[in-house]
């Protein structure tokens, strides 16, 4: 037999793979067994020999037995076994074997099964106890196992590292996660897992803070000097719980997570913390350091200026308020209030200082009360900030003082005649009052000044046996020492008297009067309390009551009239009835009478409308004839204006313009008899022959009329008289035996009469 290994004579399975052969050496029949040997014991390697020709003569062959071992194979129990292999031969019913006399080495792979922790070369079991933040070493201890096996840390699920060792960084986030090796050499689906410690992971304190009500703490630290405080010391993350100590400056006053101290007015400005420590006492965190800012509570309040719990105010007078505080600590506040409202206008306040860094504060309020503020009270309240509901206070209860109301009633009956009462009732704080004189007046005209008779609590006024005269503004003047709202110590009230009677006219002058074709307003002004029922305007001609027509329009309207109050002239608003003609005619003018009624009765005014113009042209003027000496004409008289006329007949001599007129006159009621249709005679002494132009106008007091047309007569004595102009000529014929009597009015006559007719008529 020939021993072979392919291709190295010692082979380590966990290195390589090995093929080893075991073969004839020469041809051989039949077939042989050939097995393998491990350490001279039969091996349980089912390998059969294969046969080859080679040079051999059939059936004869060479026979080959070939063991493959591939890499990583392990022994049956997975031991560590290094074995020396041969083989030997049998032939069928022989006992001749032959054993090769070489040998080849064989070291067998082991599978990885077990794996352990190790940290400082300790078994690590149920829990590992790391630092957070500082570096780790662990290994991980397989056991044998050929070739060397593949290993993975992992904490929890996830992968942190590969290799025999690990070194890892622990957080806080890996605290409570199990870490473990996982190993494997041969099969990666047989992996092994070390065992899995749970990591505990210190973390160590690192900072602090001061919380009060879950509100961290900075600068200062404000508490109330008396009242406990609960401060609680926040570490962050740590672990385990750390130690906590507290002080205040350099005096250690408490330990543990929260800290509950009643804070002195000796501890103002000093710092407070907490110091911490978990792992290392030789690493103390300290927390921030507030100063203590201790407040000192407002105890008292004082109030100056009020006696006896109360305040007088005179109402609508600034009146000053003066409150201090005991010491406190921060500046105290002062809140000044009006019931249950808080006043903040007109405040000044001033602090000041009062050892140990305490402080009072003084503050004045001027105020300005009115009546409905009596009786409330006025607090002042002391507390230093965010303390309002630890304010104690002090108050007053205000009586205002304020000039009376004066009202003023009337009782009785104000119709003419009768008796009326005035009663004046002031209502003032204090109820102490001076009562001075009644005083009368209408509008702004003082009429008189009465004594009324005067009790405590008012003062009346009899008016007996009233009349229209009483009317007015009665007014009643009171104090009680304070002053009003004016300024002013004496108050008034006022009570207006209206006193009924008759209607009452205004004094006029009569009569009243127009002129023909124009219009003319009749205002008669009355003065009526109560008012008029009805205004009548009566016509004498026919006693008839006048109404609004087209030429008539009748209307009362509001108008002053002025009147005598006890030989005091006064002005009252009464009204004018009105009489309006739109166009006068002749039967317009005559006797009125006015009549007006109120509740009280009835009164009448009798009036006359007379003619305001002059006459007018007489309608006709002629010549007629000479009779008994005188000229005789022929005349239609015109409208006389209302007054008596006189008919003016001027003449000049004819072809003369230039020449004086010549004037007679004669009244209309020394005319003649008419003798038709309205014709009257008017006859002027006969004047020197001659030519002669004629024209008549009429006068009267108002004034004179143009003349009419001229009328050219031409007189001479003993023949016909002819008659020239206008319409109306004739001759005049037949002798005149007597001698001419001619009236000839001098010039100077003349004009004196005409300046006196224009001076009427402007008097007019």
């Amino acid at each position: 037999l020939d021993f072979r290994q392919v291709p190295n004579m010692n082979v380590d399975l966990s290195v390589t793979s090995a093929r080893l052969q075991c073969t004839t050496s020469g041809c051989t029949y039949p077939p042989p067994s050939i097995q393998w040997l491990t350490q001279g014991q039969i091996a349980s390697f089912p390998v059969n020999p294969t046969g080859t020709g080679g040079s051999c003569v059939l059936p004869e062959q060479l026979y080959t037995s070939t063991l493959d071992l591939q890499q990583n194979t392990t022994w049956t129990d997975n031991s560590d076994k290094l074995l020396i292999f041969s083989c030997r031969m049998e032939y069928p019913d022989s006992t001749l074997n032959l054993i090769t006399s070489g040998s080849h080495t064989v070291r067998f792979a082991v599978q990885v099964t077990e794996a352990f922790l190790q940290q400082n070369n300790q078994n690590i079991t149920f829990t590992l106890t790391v630092n957070s933040g500082e570096p780790v070493t662990l290994i991980c201890v397989t056991g044998t196992s050929r070739p060397d096996p593949i290993i993975d840390w992992y904490i929890g699920s996830r992968s942190v590292g590969s290799g025999t060792s690990l070194i890892f960084t622990p957080s806080n986030t890996d605290h409570n996660e199990v870490i473990f090796c996982q190993a494997y050499n041969i099969d990666p689906t047989l992996k092994v897992d070390s065992n899995k410690a749970r990591l505990f992971v210190r973390v160590r304190v690192t900072e602090a803070f001061l919380q009060q009500h879950n509100q961290n703490i900075t600068s200062t630290l404000i508490v109330n000097s008396g009242e406990p405080v609960t401060l609680t010391c926040i570490t962050g993350t740590s672990r385990p719980a750390p130690n906590i100590d507290w002080y205040i400056g350099s005096q250690s006053i408490g330990s543990g997570t929260s800290l509950t101290f009643t804070p002195s007015n000796t501890d103002h400005n000093g710092i407070i913390f907490c110091k911490t420590y978990n792992i290392d006492p030789n690493l103390k965190v300290d927390s921030h350091k507030p100063r203590l800012f201790i407040r000192v509570q407002v105890l008292t309040v004082t109030m100056e200026g009020s006696t006896g719990g109360t305040k007088v105010f005179n109402e609508g007078y600034p009146q000053t308020l003066k409150c201090s505080t005991s010491p406190s600590r921060p500046v105290p506040i002062i809140r000044w209030l009006l019931g249950n409202k808080a006043m903040t206008d007109n405040i000044t306040s001033i602090s000041m200082t009062d050892g140990e860094d305490l402080y009072v504060l003084k503050s004045e309020i001027t105020l300005v009360l009115m009546r409905n503020s009596s009786n409330q009270k006025i607090r002042c309240e002391g507390f230093i900030s965010g303390q309002e509901t630890s304010a104690v206070s002090t108050e007053v209860v205000v009586d205002v003082w304020y000039a009376p109301d004066v009202r003023v009633s009337i009782a009785g009956n104000t119709v003419v005649n009768y008796t009326a009462v005035l009663v004046c009732v002031p209502q003032g704080n204090p109820p102490q009052y001076t009562f001075h004189p009644w005083i009368h007046t209408v509008g702004q005209t003082e009429i008189r000044r009465l004594e009324g008779v005067n009790t405590v609590n008012n003062s009346t006024l009899t008016l007996s046996n009233i009349s229209i005269q009483d009317t007015g503004t009665y007014t009643c003047t009171v104090d009680n020492g304070v002053p009003g709202l004016d300024r002013q110590v004496n108050q008034i009230g006022y009570k207006d008297v209206d006193v009924q009677g008759l209607p009452r006219f205004e004094k006029i002058q009569l009569p009243f009067a127009g002129e023909p074709n124009n219009s003319v307003s009749i205002e008669i002004r009355f003065y009526s309390s109560p008012p008029v029922q009805w205004v009548k305007f009566i016509n004498h001609s026919d006693l008839s009551r006048l109404l609004n027509t087209s030429n008539i329009a009748i209307y009362m309207q509001p108008s002053n009239i002025s009147m005598m109050f006890y030989e005091k002239r006064v002005t009252r608003l009464g009204h004018v009835a009105v009489l309006h003609f739109r166009n006068l005619t002749d039967t317009d003018f005559g006797n009125y009478t006015l009549q007006l009624s109120n509740d009280q009765g009835t009164v009448t005014m009798p009036f006359d409308l007379i003619v305001l113009a002059a006459p007018s042209v007489p309608k006709k003027f002629f010549f007629i004839n000479i009779q008994d000496d005188h000229l005789v004409f022929g005349i239609e008289k015109g409208y006389n204006g209302g007054h008596e006329q006189t008919f003016v007949v001027e003449y000049q001599p004819s072809g003369a313009p230039d020449a004086i007129w010549s004037v007679f006159m004669i009244r209309e009621d020394a005319l003649e008899d008419p003798f038709t249709n309205g014709t009257y005679y008017l006859k002027i002494p006969k004047i020197p022959d001659s030519q002669y132009i004629f024209k008549v106008h009429a006068e009267n007091k108002i004034g004179s009329s143009s003349s009419t047309e001229g009328v050219y007569v031409e007189i001479q004595t003993g023949s016909d008289l002819e008659v020239k102009g206008g319409t109306n000529v004739a001759a005049i014929a037949g002798g005149i035996g007597a001698a001419v009597v001619v009236v000839v009015i001098l010039v100077v006559l003349f004009f004196i009469w005409r300046r006196k007719a224009s001076m009427m008529k402007n008097s007019s």
